[in-house]
């Protein structure tokens, strides 16, 4: 099955499952312990509810103005 063009940023064990199947899955690091965070494409440098979502927009803003 072919990942879809999509990023989705979770934190919970309910969620690895959508994050398997997303072209991009982020994640930030205070995510639930019992979660191997490592076996997802990107961490967030800010933890959840301090800028994580923040980092996300800038990282899909920068990578579209470097395809320009």
């Amino acid at each position: 099955r072919q990942r879809q063009m999509c990023i989705r940023d979770r934190d919970d064990t309910v969620d690895v499952g959508i994050l398997n199947s997303v072209g991009l899955s982020v994640v930030v690091p205070n995510s639930n312990p019992t979660i191997d965070i490592k076996q997802f494409d990107w961490v967030t440098k800010r933890h959840g509810g301090y800028g994580a979502i923040r980092d996300v927009c800038d990282l899909i803003y920068f990578s579209k103005t470097l395809d320009e």
